[in-house]
């Protein structure tokens, strides 16, 4: 069964993306500056979606990579966006 945004499942999983994507991804380098934190959780909704529905990890990267570009305005980098 995949779980709905409004469920503790959806906003656990929401949580720990908006985590990496802040200190793990973090194209704009913003991890350290103060209220910083939800700086790519625009992103969030997208990516556990691809998550629930069994994206495989190369389509998960693609999207990363794509956001990176699209929507950051950064060239993709392929070793941080997987």
């Amino acid at each position: 069964m995949i779980p709905r945004p409004a469920t503790r499942p959806w906003r656990v999983l929401a949580k720990r993306v908006s985590q990496i994507l802040h200190t793990v991804w973090d194209p704009l380098g913003v991890d350290s500056e103060p209220g910083a934190q939800m700086e790519y959780d625009d992103y969030v909704p997208e990516i556990v979606r691809l998550l629930v529905c069994d994206a495989s990890a190369d389509g998960i990267a693609a999207r990363i990579e794509a956001i990176r570009r699209e929507h950051v305005g950064l060239p993709g980098d392929e070793a941080r966006d997987r």
